[in-house]
């Protein structure tokens, strides 16, 4: 496989529904608690990308493993469509997934066993979203999961691993005797999850409307998502109230001291935002407008890291 190809496979351009949330992770770790490790907030940065092209190779193997209709596991599948031998989508598969695995490893060392619980179960989830008779993908739980997995998950492990000590969450663990217990804060924890949750949001956007478009391609191969039993008009009309959640929930966390005021420039999207929602409301074809609902993320969240740095920086240097 050639590195063209890789990348291809892995759809390195789908690296930044995970990479955003987990940057603007870092960024209120140091804006709210003050605290940003470097090696930390590196390895993790580092096994997420190798987690991100994990889920997308996975999905795509597993995908045309389960096609039951010819003509997409044939003509619209990556294994196909760049001719990858079904062993090398494995192999490829494995050896991310076990990158992400060693520096995972490395980092609970670095942290606390609770990156080993919650990790863990968010691996277990990208394994399962397409493998098993039960995918989640082929259930009307594949939106929530990618929102909470991709989305918000990243968001809050970075602000986690920059932060185990500050005790919200932890995992007490002695191996000799078995014992465990979790403790912490909850309202640092529900603090943390409001100002992330604006993430989860546009990652379920994302695969809601990538559902729609797949909708009559998915009943072919037995996959039965939200649009399914939501319909296509109201999957639409829900894809347009799920984005003004995270604008709702912005002038709420900024009210409550839990967002710097620059935060406010992410209102400098809305219009850019509802040119391209209105475009897929049109057309919800898989080659043109789907393309303009994954701009949607770095267009909102790439003027959010603008108004976090704004902020970090200004705390840096005490203004």
């Amino acid at each position: 496989m050639t590195i063209s190809t890789f990348f291809k496979f892995i759809k390195i351009e789908t690296n930044l529904t995970s990479a955003l949330p987990a940057i603007l992770g870092f960024l209120f770790s140091y804006w709210y608690f003050g605290n940003l490790k470097f090696l930390p907030s590196l390895l993790f940065f580092i096994a997420l990308m190798f987690v991100s092209a994990f889920v997308t190779a996975w999905n795509s193997t597993m995908d045309y493993v389960k096609a039951t209709n010819d003509e997409y596991r044939l003509q619209h599948n990556q294994l196909s469509v760049y001719k990858i031998p079904l062993k090398t989508a494995y192999l490829t598969c494995g050896i991310l997934i076990g990158l992400a695995l060693i520096l995972g490893i490395f980092l609970i060392f670095l942290t606390n066993w609770l990156l080993l619980l919650i990790g863990g179960l968010c691996v277990l989830v990208t394994i399962f979203y397409t493998f098993s008779p039960f995918a989640f993908s082929r259930m009307p739980l594949g939106e929530i999961l990618a929102g909470l997995v991709e989305g918000f998950g990243s968001f809050w492990l970075a602000c986690w691993v920059n932060n185990w000590n500050s005790g919200y969450l932890l995992l007490d663990w002695n191996v000799a005797s078995g014992e465990f217990s979790i403790h912490g804060n909850l309202w640092t924890f529900l603090l943390i999850a409001f100002a992330g949750i604006g993430t989860a949001v546009f990652n379920f956007n994302i695969m809601l409307s990538d559902n729609i478009c797949d909708l009559e391609q998915d009943i072919r191969n037995e996959r039965f998502t939200l649009p399914y039993y939501l319909g296509k008009k109201n999957a639409i009309k829900l894809l347009h109230f799920m984005y003004w959640i995270p604008f709702a929930l912005m002038i709420l966390s900024i009210f409550l001291g839990t967002m710097p005021i620059f935060s406010l420039i992410v209102f400098l999207a809305i219009p850019f935002i509802k040119k391209r929602v209105d475009e897929f409301t049109k057309r919800q074809v898989k080659s043109e407008t789907f393309p303009l609902i994954i701009q949607n993320l770095p267009i909102f969240e790439g003027l959010w890291i603008m108004g976090m740095t704004i902020a970090c920086v200004l705390k840096m240097i005490q203004i």
